[in-house]
């Protein structure tokens, strides 16, 4: 087998007490900077509350939720893989060789997964490395785990999934996923921690928000703020409000139980 060029392993972790040092890149969970300090989704977990590692792919505000404003793509195997095979084989287009959102960067797709769905014993994966593959570059793209079953010489429909931790906006519009819930502010760019389960303060979509008697609930709205179920139906659970609300006040703060990945 080749040798991957980057070997990651999931979940990612991290035990024990963040660093605090003396500039805003090292403020532990609140920290933020340019320089990747952890693999993007990498785990967090203090007391009630967890926290994944992202890269902000516009301005992050600690108020809102950020979006994970990717879009998956296909590409498929262009050889034939084995069964027990840790990779496949793809000649990159001008869409899957893409620098900023592609194979185009050496291990830019690591935490994403890979799809092979057209039969009963479909195959899911997670990327853990590749090498640059710009546009026309046939690349093996490192797997997680053996394929269970063998894919032909003329290659097979395959569907690619970013790591969903690399491009978190605010005001991504409609059919976009929350993530987490930054910790600070965090400019495009640059990375830091995301909160995904447990106590936080978010702010809510209106001043109506939250007002009905049975309002606990939380539903994410398009510009990363909370509204009550009730009001925005069939969107993303956010959590529910966890402290005692004051019926019909508008003011009620939402602090809220997030309910994301815990």
């Amino acid at each position: 087998m080749s040798f991957n060029p980057k070997p990651v392993k999931f979940p990612n972790k991290v035990t024990g007490k963040l660093r605090i040092g003396n500039t805003a890149a090292d403020y532990g969970l609140y920290g933020t900077g340019t320089e990747q300090k952890f693999e993007l989704g990498t785990r967090y977990r203090v007391d009630d509350r967890v926290y994944r590692y992202g890269k902000a792919g516009g301005d992050c505000n600690s108020k809102k939720g950020a979006q994970n404003n990717n879009v998956w793509f296909g590409e498929n195997t262009v050889a034939a893989s084995l069964v027990g095979d840790m990779y496949v084989t793809i000649t990159t287009d001008s869409t899957s060789g893409s620098v900023t959102t592609g194979f185009g960067v050496a291990n830019n797709m690591v935490g994403g997964f890979f799809s092979q769905p057209d039969n009963t014993n479909a195959q899911w994966r997670r990327i853990e490395g590749h090498v640059a593959a710009p546009t026309g570059t046939t690349v093996k793209v490192y797997l997680d785990g053996p394929l269970t079953r063998a894919l032909p010489s003329g290659g097979a429909f395959a569907e690619w999934m970013h790591n969903p931790y690399s491009n978190l906006i605010n005001n991504g519009g409609v059919r976009v996923p929350v993530m987490g819930v930054p910790t600070t502010s965090i400019a495009s760019g640059s990375y830091g921690w995301f909160q995904t389960w447990g106590p936080t303060w978010v702010g809510q979509n209106a001043a109506a928000d939250f007002g009905g008697t049975y309002d606990q609930m939380a539903t994410w709205t398009e510009g990363g703020n909370i509204a009550d179920a009730n009001t925005n139906t069939n969107a993303q659970i956010a959590g529910y409000i966890v402290t005692k609300r004051a019926e019909g006040d508008w003011a009620n703060p939402p602090f809220l139980f997030l309910t994301i990945s815990p």
